[in-house]
């Protein structure tokens, strides 16, 4: 019980400031930041890549849970069922995903720029300060 609880503890508040940062900012958005902050291009393709792909790997996934519903599969009972789906869904979504960014013109070596003013606000250092602060409490 403890192994559990203590691992919940140290990633609860990742989940926390990921989630947040999942619902209020686009991808659009962390990329310009990114580059604000002098990030890799290479870095900033993976993670708008990543950022991508986990929202959809979701969906599918409740898809395939939802047609071994109907079909009466148990899903512990047949776990290959389940996985060989998700497994040749995820290696698609990644390829079309990658192909996604380089139409978008991200392999580009120009200038990259955007519309978003990207500025520091009270809501943002009242973001961060909470953060620390449950991270320091758990």
């Amino acid at each position: 019980f403890i192994v559990p609880v203590s691992y919940a503890r140290k990633i609860f508040p990742c989940i926390m400031a990921g989630t947040l940062l999942y619902k209020t900012v686009t991808v659009r958005g962390i990329a310009g930041v990114f580059r604000k902050f002098k990030f890799s291009e290479n870095f900033i393709l993976a993670f708008m890549i990543t950022y991508r792909y986990f929202p959809t790997l979701r969906q599918d996934i409740h898809c395939v849970r939802e047609s071994m519903k109907i079909r009466g599969i148990s899903m512990i009972k047949n776990m290959d069922i389940f996985v060989v789906p998700i497994i040749n869904s995820a290696i698609d979504m990644s390829e079309e995903l990658s192909k996604a960014a380089v139409t978008r013109g991200v392999e580009n070596p120009g200038r990259k720029t955007t519309i978003i003013d990207f500025k520091f606000t009270v809501y943002d250092v009242l973001v961060i300060l909470s953060i620390v602060l449950i991270m320091v409490i758990f």
